[in-house]
């Protein structure tokens, strides 16, 4: 985050945008082929690719929206843009998590449809051992949900680099103050 408001003065904040839904779908796709036996490593550093590609999306994103403001504008335009992305955070969150619990009950339901007597396999039949084995399922279920949102989200951030270009960014008179507000 850093080193993102210096390198917008070179390249410009369209190119930072679509490079950073870029690198967040590339950290989606790779959380889509974890397992059950995922290890603590590749989750930290796919988490750590996730924190920067939202650097590379938030800061020339935030920074476009407050440039061209007047500063009596810009404390309002703060509680807007702020009150905005929280609306969308909380919907996605909400979209996302009900696209989890659903595949998750449909995945269970598809599982279990295997799990018979007649398949030739030893079923337990003791309450404790169908526990066992509702619980091995319901896991299993989750974790394909889980893979089957990460490939979704992998694909929406692909599908909105298209729309980085019509992003406006506005011409400013060249002067010495830097474009990022408060350091």
């Amino acid at each position: 985050i850093l080193l993102v408001g210096r390198i917008m003065k070179l390249t410009g904040p369209r190119f930072l945008i679509g490079f950073g839904l870029a690198l967040s779908a590339l950290s989606l796709y790779l959380m889509s082929g974890w397992s059950l036996m995922v290890g603590s490593r590749e989750i930290v550093l796919l988490g750590l690719l996730q924190g920067a590609s939202i650097g590379f999306i938030n800061v020339p994103l935030t920074t476009n929206a407050f440039t061209t403001l007047d500063d009596d504008l810009r404390t309002e335009a703060s509680g807007f843009y702020n009150l905005m992305r929280n609306i969308g955070s909380a919907a996605g969150i909400s979209i996302t998590s009900a696209i989890l619990v659903h595949s998750a009950q449909v995945n269970h339901s598809y599982l279990s449809e295997f799990m018979t007597p007649f398949r030739h396999m030893n079923m337990p039949t003791d309450t404790a051992g169908l526990a066992l084995m509702n619980a091995n399922i319901t896991q299993q279920a989750m974790m394909i949900s889980y893979i089957n949102v990460f490939m979704i989200l992998a694909v929406l951030c692909l599908l909105i680099v298209p729309v980085v270009v019509f992003l406006h960014v506005p011409r400013l008179p060249p002067s010495g103050e830097p474009l990022a507000i408060g350091e």
